[in-house]
């Protein structure tokens, strides 16, 4: 029985109520219903003002990250937000390793910590990924000078600039 109701022909009745309801339909009714729970305090220090940071340099990133792989030469380095990030993560990251080994931790905390460490560890590998964008950039350039030599430049040939790279 689908639950969507596109139309109704003139025989059916407007008030007609599902009277089979489903465990999602439970489940939907008493998370609506359970009060809010306290946040522990590691939580409550990470929602303020700080967080909110956090999430515009995140974006920030994805940003500079898509702006440099979609452009063809390499993008002004935005030191502010490369260092912003940077810090954040490893404020994080000391967080957790305090939390974490704490014997006290109920498992909604762990849970919630292992969330927080997944955020981490998904801002580690965009920034990776944003530099690598941009290493990527300098490797075929450098690649191109080594092969073509300057005037003047005895000996250094194809053949020779790539087993320098392989030493």
């Amino acid at each position: 029985m689908s639950h969507a109701r596109y139309a109704l022909s003139d025989d059916e009745d407007e008030s007609f109520q599902p009277t089979q309801t489903s465990s999602l339909d439970t489940e939907r009714a008493r998370v609506k219903s359970d009060e809010p729970t306290e946040l522990p305090p590691w939580e409550s220090e990470v929602k303020d003002e700080a967080s909110r940071r956090e999430d515009s340099n995140i974006i920030q990133l994805t940003h500079a990250w898509l702006n440099e792989r979609g452009s063809p030469e390499i993008l002004p380095w935005n030191a502010a937000l490369i260092e912003g990030v940077m810090d954040q993560i490893a404020q994080q990251q000391s967080i957790l390793d305090s939390l974490m080994p704490d014997a006290s931790t109920s498992e909604e905390e762990h849970f919630r910590l292992n969330l927080v460490q997944l955020d981490v560890e998904r801002a580690i590998w965009l920034l990776r990924s944003y530099l690598r964008a941009r290493i990527s950039k300098f490797l075929p350039e450098s690649m191109r000078d080594m092969n073509d030599p300057a005037p003047g430049a005895s000996g250094l040939n194809q053949a020779g600039g790539m087993s320098m790279l392989r030493d």
